[in-house]
């Protein structure tokens, strides 16, 4: 990511009510989790939406790298793979 902190990111949430987004060298943001169930499902989906941002990036760069405007492209298995993984990650394994 240009400019910013390099991936991988991931959640740490071993700690009591708050969830940190780290990377190998350090944290990038820290969440608290909310009172309530629902509340707390929303704060730990964020919380995977940002670790997921340096490949979500990567997903999408690659994926506009292999389209030409104005062609029909067709995604290969490479793109497809990386895509899938960075969505598993925003959303916890679901698609």
């Amino acid at each position: 990511m240009s400019g910013a902190t390099k991936g991988p990111w991931h959640v740490n949430d071993k700690i009591r009510d708050e969830l940190y987004v780290e990377y190998k060298g350090g944290f990038i943001c820290d969440m608290q989790c909310s009172d309530t169930e629902k509340q707390e499902a929303e704060v730990r989906a964020n919380a995977r939406l940002i670790a997921a941002a340096p490949e979500l990036l990567a997903a999408l760069q690659f994926i506009v790298n292999c389209a030409e405007p104005g062609e029909d492209a067709v995604l290969d298995v490479d793109g497809y793979n990386l895509a899938c993984a960075a969505i598993a990650k925003a959303t916890g394994g679901r698609q």
